[in-house]
């Protein structure tokens, strides 16, 4: 705090700042001076000489963070959700490349949906969320993690992808008309069944179908969506 350019800031502001993270990005610790890890309720009882804050990542973002705390995801089982949250724009390339870790050290995922109310979720305008089919993906040798904050991480494949035959679902939030790329297009999300065979003209794919406010795509590979 002593560095000119964190002049005006201080130690609760810090406190503030991290508490108040919506991602949870990080996190303080307390350790006395030879390292034993403290509790953080003792340190107004605690001299500058005898303890010390430090400040650490929960997620790794462009720098390489050694120390962080990743438990690594077993079996799919332990992973029932793994979602992703982008926009259209950046879906055009995602759709045919593949979800990429670009200069971060992991792709960031979630366990839930913008709405779930997780604190390691996605921002609350991703217009698109990808859905990862964690059994078949880790059947193919990808690994996944869950950092401290609950955020779930992956490496991807050896050139930092998750491709997108690994794609479960794509879904577009609001989207009447979702953009061309990544299979076919199952209308109203999760909305209700449609009476009749086929498309129809019903939002839940039939012609009597009610839908949601949500477009989905399917898996690659696949050129029809299956009935919800």
């Amino acid at each position: 705090l002593a560095r000119p350019k964190l002049q005006g800031v201080d130690f609760p502001l810090i406190q503030k700042l991290v508490a108040e993270n919506d991602k949870q990005r990080y996190q303080l610790l307390l350790e006395s001076s030879d390292g034993t890890p403290l509790d953080a309720s003792l340190a107004s009882s605690l001299s500058d000489a005898t303890a010390v804050w430090w400040i650490r990542a929960n997620q790794g973002h462009t720098l390489k963070v050694e120390s962080l705390e990743l438990s690594p995801v077993n079996s799919p089982e332990e992973l029932p959700i793994a979602v992703h949250g982008t926009n259209l724009k950046a879906w055009e390339s995602i759709s045919t490349q593949g979800l990429s870790k670009m200069l971060r050290n992991h792709i960031h995922l979630a366990t839930g949906g913008p709405s779930s109310g997780g604190k390691s979720g996605m921002r609350a305008n991703s217009q698109v969320l990808i859905y990862i089919d964690v059994p078949k993906a880790m059947a193919a040798g990808l690994k996944f993690f869950i950092s401290v904050n609950g955020a779930v991480l992956s490496e991807g494949d050896a050139n930092g992808f998750i491709a997108p035959e690994f794609f479960e679902r794509v879904e577009f939030t609001g989207a009447k008309d979702p953009p061309a790329g990544g299979g076919g297009v199952a209308r109203g999300g999760r909305g209700g069944r449609g009476k009749g065979k086929g498309r129809g003209r019903g939002r839940g794919g039939g012609s009597g179908g009610t839908g949601g406010d949500s477009e989905a795509v399917v898996g690659a590979g696949q050129t029809d969506a299956p009935s919800t």
